[in-house]
């Protein structure tokens, strides 16, 4: 099974290089979800990350998050 995490900022002020950093730590303990590939994607109100277990296709064509 894949594993799938983000943070967002609602307000105007972007994220901060600490409030990342922490989520990229959490979202490291479940690294074990998807061993195959990981890939985060970063904007000033938001980071999502993807950890991706291949199973059915395992080209990278398939790898997350979409961009």
């Amino acid at each position: 099974m894949c594993g799938l995490g983000g943070i967002f900022s609602l307000g105007y002020d972007n994220l901060q290089q600490n409030s990342i950093r922490k989520f990229k730590v959490a979202f490291d303990e479940i690294r074990h979800r998807g061993p195959d590939h990981t890939k985060f994607v970063q904007s000033d109100n938001y980071v999502l990350g993807h950890h991706r277990l291949s199973i059915v296709d395992r080209t990278d064509a398939s790898n997350q998050p979409f961009s």
